[in-house]
């Protein structure tokens, strides 16, 4: 009888197993999402985009960049045609207080990962409640293209982000490489140097005190080698405005602190851009930055102050900090 209770025990217990494992799911690969192949952006629209906005929705208790609670951010990439008569065309960054030339090669990072090809999954048929999206992405061209993506929260198992299409009802995942991108700070969108527009420049004017001015151009024989060490220089922060009390408004020629010293830039394209310096008690360098419009030249800097001959004619001047490394650096290559 013994054997036969183990036998009889035995049997019993293979049931009970067979019984729980016939009520666990059974995962199906039909089941699992298929993958397709797609990009947020046609690939063949690329090089025809004229506007990014990115916009993002505020936490709770959420402040900005300049320390102000607000219902949302938003930074906008525009492409902007400079001036009539040189055809130049750049990336602005505009986040609504501050305008700034945005960097061409993050751009261009951008635009690759918007048209990559990628694998995608429909996750849902129906957007139903998600909530508010992370960042809402709209892409334009001229008014003749729209286009607008919702990003939602990141899987942080899977890597994936979610999304959806305004055109579509559906819900989408894909591999997370788009939210390095998701930033408001002007900051992260201008372009790194010190000298912003001049691509091809062909003077520079340094003035320390209204007094001593030094002038490298495309005549002096070490004109390559300065210029190439000017354009390297790099900035620090892009200040907020209320930082830079003199941007509130134009200020009266009484009301004008002297900088410590002034930067002028001529491109041969007859843009113009002053940069000037003021000194910090740390040993930082506050800088204010005017661009000029096209065919605004500078008289010689013996006769007048180089910034007193222009006319300011498009809306780019900001403020930003440097070190007083940089600043000793552009020093010493004008003496």
């Amino acid at each position: 009888m013994t054997s036969l209770n183990k036998k009889l025990s035995a049997i019993a217990l293979i049931l009970v197993v067979f019984c729980i494992v016939s009520f666990l799911p059974i995962v199906s690969k039909k089941s699992a999402p298929k993958p397709f192949q797609s990009a947020f952006l046609n690939p063949s629209h690329k090089d025809e985009v004229t506007e990014i906005v990115l916009t993002f929705q505020q936490k709770e208790n959420e402040r900005n960049s300049y320390g102000e609670t607000l219902e949302e951010q938003f930074i906008s990439l525009k492409k902007m045609d400079v001036g009539s008569g040189a055809g130049k065309t750049l990336w602005i960054a505009d986040d609504g207080l501050t305008t700034v030339r945005a960097d061409e090669k993050l751009i261009e990072n951008l635009l690759i990962n918007l048209t990559k090809i990628r694998k995608m999954y429909t996750i849902s048929d129906s957007k139903g409640d998600q909530g508010s999206c992370t960042c809402a992405a709209t892409i334009r061209n001229n008014d003749k293209m729209y286009t607008k993506i919702d990003f939602f929260a990141t899987n942080s198992l899977t890597n994936r982000i979610m999304l959806g299409v305004e055109t579509k009802k559906s819900l989408y995942e894909t591999d997370d490489t788009v939210s390095q991108f998701f930033q408001t700070n002007v900051s992260f969108w201008s372009n790194p140097g010190l000298v912003q527009m001049a691509d091809a420049p062909i003077s520079f004017i340094f003035q320390e005190n209204g007094k001593n001015f030094s002038k490298i151009d495309e005549f002096s024989s070490e004109f390559a080698k300065k210029s190439h060490e000017v354009m390297v220089l790099r900035h620090g922060m892009i200040l907020p405005p209320q930082v830079n009390e003199r941007f509130a408004g134009e200020p009266r020629q009484s009301d004008a602190i002297d900088p410590s010293a002034r930067l002028t830039v001529a491109d041969k394209n007859g843009f113009s851009e002053v940069i000037s310096f003021y000194a910090r008690g740390d040993g930082s360098y506050r800088c204010e930055y005017r661009f000029f419009g096209e065919n605004r030249t500078v008289r010689q800097a013996d006769e007048v102050h180089a910034a007193d001959t222009l006319r300011f004619t498009d809306d780019l001047r900001f403020a930003f900090e440097i070190s007083g490394w940089t600043y000793d650096r552009l020093r010493s290559i004008f003496q």
